[in-house]
């Protein structure tokens, strides 16, 4: 199974990166630990769902992906965490692409998304599915794009979130470059997702540098 786990850490304590992956239960593999960063692309993307996409950063610290959990995670090992938000998914890795030969995912830009509340179940997942024909022309820069529909909420007092899309991008340049194709590209996103997207911040997530792993930054 998937888990997606965001945490915030209570002022000026570090991220514990080793308790996040101590967490990891049932002898499956460690998770992929990303640091929130601020957004690259600053305020060039802002729908109406995410009016202040500049203050998304302060949201969370981190990030802990369980790409194949065989147990639910224990958060008791994670200390110093102020905010625990952990939801099991349901994959759909809509497409996946090699750019300039680059393996490594750099940057990802996570969603935390509400659909419409008129929207039952099945009609919001076609609604997203129908959006990747779009995403995969317009988001030339991204190498990956894998739609998470929430199972359930893990631990206690979860926003409200229906999907935690995943867009990832090999570097820097090719997010800041290819994030969009075209300012109508960006706009026909802006417009196809405001069909389905009621409300979510969406994040930016990077590997953390050693000195962050170390707890020294």
């Amino acid at each position: 199974m998937k888990i997606i786990a965001l945490v915030r850490f209570a002022d000026g304590a570090p991220v514990d990166w080793a308790g996040l992956a101590a967490a990891t239960t049932g002898g499956g593999p460690p998770p992929r630990m990303l640091r929130v960063i601020e957004s690259p692309v600053g305020s060039a993307y802002r729908p109406p769902s995410d009016p202040d996409p500049m203050s998304n950063s302060a949201l969370y610290d981190a990030a802990a992906i369980w790409d194949d959990a065989a147990g639910v995670p224990d958060f008791t090992a994670v200390s110093g965490a102020d905010c625990l938000h952990a939801w099991q998914v349901e994959p759909t890795e809509r497409f996946r692409r090699a750019r300039q030969g680059a393996e490594d995912e750099a940057i990802t830009l996570l969603g935390r998304l509400m659909f419409h509340a008129d929207l039952p179940d099945p009609a919001a997942k076609r609604c997203w599915a129908h959006h990747t024909a779009l995403a995969e022309k317009v988001h030339v820069g991204a190498s990956r794009y894998i739609q998470n529909w929430i199972t359930r909420a893990i631990t206690p007092d979860c926003p409200p979130v229906r999907g935690l899309p995943e867009l990832r991008f090999p570097d820097r340049k090719a997010l800041i470059e290819g994030f969009f194709d075209s300012d109508r590209g960006r706009d026909e996103v802006v417009h196809d997702t405001s069909h389905f997207v009621a409300s979510g911040p969406r994040l930016f997530l990077a590997a953390p540098t050693l000195r962050e792993w170390s707890g020294e930054a």
